[in-house]
């Protein structure tokens, strides 16, 4: 069972105490997934469960007539999903697959709606997070359909460096960085014009990469795609 003290950590559930917080613990199951694992496929029926990634990262996707990948987001810990089919009972809107090993919370919709009528707090967060999706969802179409692969690239960054990123320095450090095929999966192009963009953007002094990390100048960053 969900220890008390992790779960009072995941946004969905701040403010809950006690008794509150014991009764939610009762609906949540955890479950497993390996990396690479599907966890709901696209045009899948009506959802009967939200998730809630607890530990581990997933990437929400979209597949054209092709087989191409658009990645619509990148989830972490704390991150939820699948409130959308729950809530108009429509199809699945997307796939979702482990980026790692990941440990997910399953809260069956006829619990989370009985908890929504006693915790309100709880559907205005889920509504929070529905509501930034969006926002994120319409910025990405605005990116797709009126900037150039520079500023694609570039504006993806500066998403990830908000939402991820730490301070280092005069730079933001994003640690666990997405692989090149993940960002032209988010911008649209292909591998190996993510590649040039991110080797011209670096030797610009724009951001600086290895294996594992960015470290962007965000400041600098954000006056180039603006220009």
């Amino acid at each position: 069972m969900l220890d008390l003290d992790l779960l009072k950590k995941i946004p969905l559930f701040e403010g809950l105490k006690g008794e509150d917080l014991e009764s939610v613990r009762t609906i949540c199951q955890l479950k497993h997934y390996e990396h690479n694992k599907m966890i709901v496929h696209e045009e899948d029926p009506a959802g009967s469960f939200l998730y809630i990634v607890f530990k581990g990262r997933v990437k929400v996707t979209l597949n054209n007539e092709e087989g191409k990948e658009t990645i619509l987001a990148m989830l972490g810990s704390g991150d939820f999903f699948g409130e959308i089919s729950i809530f108009d009972e429509g199809p699945r809107s997307a796939t979702v697959t482990a980026m790692i090993d990941s440990e997910l919370i399953l809260i069956r919709k006829e619990d989370l709606l009985a908890e929504l009528k006693h915790y309100p707090d709880m559907m205005f967060r889920i509504l929070v997070g529905m509501s930034r999706r969006l926002r994120k969802a319409d910025q990405q179409i605005v990116n797709l359909a009126w900037m150039d692969v520079y500023g694609r690239v570039a504006r993806i960054l500066l998403q990830l460096a908000d939402e991820q990123g730490v301070p280092n320095g005069k730079f933001v450090e994003i640690e666990k960085r997405p692989t090149h095929q993940e960002l032209a999966s988010m911008t649209g192009t292909s591998r190996e014009t993510v590649t040039r963009v991110l080797n011209d953007l670096e030797r610009q002094n724009y951001l600086f990469c290895d294996h594992r990390r960015f470290l962007i100048d965000r400041k600098q960053l954000e006056t180039k795609t603006q220009e």
